[in-house]
Formats: structure tokens, sequence, C-alpha cells
């Protein structure tokens, strides 16, 4: 595969003051270097911890290390209202995740809290500091309809309407569907695997809820993946969106530090689905950024050192991809030359969400979706990747 190209522009991206110093708040070391915070613009320096969902982390963690007493007046009251915020929304999301999760215990049916609060809770100390806007939930294929029925009696609506003849090929296509409440307007995403089959991505569910096992969460106890299945997940998550911000980073280097690995198992698993790429990047860029242990088994190809470079560089400068680009760098980590070109087929004349929710075809023309896919993935080039596949 050819080389990745990098913008000479945005390579002076990594010595920008205000970068170093959210990268270092971020992590997990115990001391705070106050050198990097001297002459920093706090107002570029938040904005970046919004924009790249690490406010909360970094405002708690300046204000309660030695920095603290360097900080002018004003500078240290914007971090505790960042984090006052912050902690003040995260609470009735986590009591939202405990009526859910009761909900479905009450009938039976296995659902995971996935990202958000629950993860923060289980590798960052607290489930308030991780900012949310809406909440994520992983239930069995098997189960899409029950939970839909479930949700819909605890006062969510689905937010597009798929007819009744499609959803079995929505729950084959897709991977998630949206839910938002009637009063409290908030989002929920109910996703039953990591990518939709546009992605023609591996990834036995079936094996993963085999896996899962109780933890703690705000004092109940909820279900949660193995560690190596979590591992595999956040990494595909963030091979999605291109590793885009920095909290997805500190996800994986909060559970590698946590968690004891069966790097065997992982290994042999992400060699056999042909994810093995998507996990290499995952980990190169969380060791790149914080210095974590790649596993001794872990051969990187030179492409996906490549690749992270070129991400890494785009993450710190904050440029969006275009539609060409999300989809070559998502291309450039996949295992072989099949699987890149599996996905570019799928990607074309796979249906989903977005399409089912376009139009109501009779049954006996529902073929014609895969025409309507072509057609709106063509009308998105050049434009940004942006739209939802």
């Amino acid at each position: 595969m050819a080389k990745l190209p990098v913008d000479p522009e945005l390579q002076t991206a990594s010595s920008d003051s205000e970068w170093q110093a959210l990268v270092c708040a971020t992590g997990t070391s115990p001391k705070l270097h106050p050198e990097l915070f001297e002459n920093i613009d706090w107002d570029r320096f938040l904005a970046g911890a919004e924009s790249h969902g690490v406010a909360a982390v970094v405002a708690q963690r300046i204000l309660e290390s030695e920095l603290r007493s360097r900080l002018d007046a004003g500078v240290e009251r914007r971090l505790r209202q960042v984090y006052q915020t912050i902690l003040m929304r995260s609470f009735p999301l986590a009591q939202e995740i405990h009526s859910i999760t009761r909900a479905f215990k009450n009938e039976n049916v296995p659902i995971i809290p996935y990202k958000g609060p629950a993860l923060a809770e289980r590798y960052w100390g607290s489930f308030a500091v991780r900012d949310c806007v809406d909440l994520d939930f992983l239930v069995r294929p098997q189960d899409v309809e029950r939970a839909g029925t479930i949700l819909e009696a605890l006062g969510y609506e689905r937010v597009a309407r798929i007819p009744h003849h499609l959803r079995p090929a929505l729950i084959r296509n897709a991977s998630e569907e949206q839910f938002r409440h009637r009063e409290t307007g908030l989002l929920l995403e109910l996703q039953w695997a990591p990518s939709p089959q546009v992605f023609a991505l591996k990834f036995d569910t079936s094996e993963m809820w085999s896996n899962v096992s109780n933890t703690a969460f705000a004092g109940e106890e909820v279900l949660s993946p193995s560690p190596e299945d979590l591992l595999l997940l956040l990494c595909i998550h963030g091979w999605k969106h291109n590793w885009s911000r920095l909290i997805w980073v500190g996800d994986v280097v909060r559970l590698l530090e946590r968690e004891s690995i069966n790097w065997a198992r992982l290994m042999a698993r992400a060699k056999r689905d042909g994810t093995l790429g998507v996990l290499s990047l995952g980990l190169l860029i969380a060791h790149a950024f914080f210095d974590v242990p790649l596993p001794p088994s872990l051969i990187i190809e030179n492409r996906i050192k490549q690749l992270s470079e070129v991400l890494i560089t785009r993450m710190q400068s904050a440029q969006c991809c275009s539609y060409v680009e999300w989809h070559r760098f998502m291309l450039a980590a996949r295992d072989s030359n099949t699987d890149r070109l599996r996905q570019m087929t799928s990607f074309l004349f796979t249906p989903g969400l977005g399409e089912y929710a376009a139009c109501d075809l009779p049954a006996s023309t529902a073929a014609g979706y895969k025409f309507i896919r072509l057609a709106r993935v063509m009308r998105l080039f050049p434009g940004k990747a942006i739209e939802s596949v």
C-alpha cells in the first residue's frame, strides 16, 4: 500500500503549548508538569478540552494538583465551573442507566451500558468525569425488538420509524438504532454490533456475550464485556471515527493500565477475524500519546505506523477528514486487500438505517434499497463524512 501523505503545515501542531498541556492533564501520570501550563492560552486550552471530551478530567486533575496554587483566580473559577457543570449533567444520566438496566433485568433481557458514564466509573474513577450527551447500550441481536418495546414503555421513541417488513434487514445490516425520550429529550443509542455491515468488519457478538460479567456502577451491578472484548470494541469505535478525539485514546489507556489483558486470546481472535490492524492502530496511538507498553507479541506493520502518525497529527490540528479521506484511513487499517475490497463493496451496496428511513418501498421491491444506497453514497462525494452511514 502506498504511503499516506502528511501535510507539512500540520507538523508544527505537536509543539503547540495548549495541546501538550492537554495531553499531560488527560494522562495518568501522578504529577502534572507546571512548566507546560505557564504560558498557555486558557481559552484555547478549555476549548480543546471540550472538543476532545476531556474537560471534566483535566479540570479535576488540575484542581487537585499542586498547579492549583499557581492558577489565576479567574482560571480556577472557570475550571470549577466546567467540572461542576459536567458533574450535574452526569447524575441524571447515571440514574437513567439504573432505571433502564433494572427494567431490562425485570424482563430478563441482558443489556450492557456501554461507553459513557459506565466506562468512566470503571476506568476513570467516577461516572462524573466523562462528559456525555447521550447513552449507549449493547443488546444481543435477537433481543433488539424486545429492547425497543421496553424502551418505549420507559418513555422513549424511535428517532426513525422503520416499516415492519424491513426490521429484519435493519437488524442484519445496521448496528444501532436511536431513541429519544419524549419528555427529557435524552438521546439513547441501542447497539447490537460495533459496526454496521457497510464496513464488512467481523465481530462475533455471541462470543462477546458469553464472556460478560457483573461490574459495579454507581452502587449497583451492571453487565460489562470482558477487558479483551471491550478493548477491541474501543479500538473499532476509534477506527470508525479516524481517532479524532483524545478521550477515545484515554479510554484505551485507562483500560490497559487497570486490566490484565489475555493477549494470546485477543491476538488470536483479531487475526482470525481480520481486525488485527484495527486493534494495532488503537494500541499504537495510545502508546504514542501516553507511553503505555505494547504487548511483546504484537508486530506492527509499517503501514499501521504511517497511518497512526497521520491520524495523530490530524487530531492535534483538529483537521476534519473529507469523505474520501475518511474511507482511505479506515481502509488503510484493514488486514488484507480482500478485506478492503469487501469493505468498499459493502459500503456501496449494503443498505442501512439511512436508506430504510428515507422511503418505504414495498416488500416486493426491497432490492431497490441497494440502488438508493449507491445513489446516497455517490451524492456525498467529495463532501464531508459527517452523515450517518
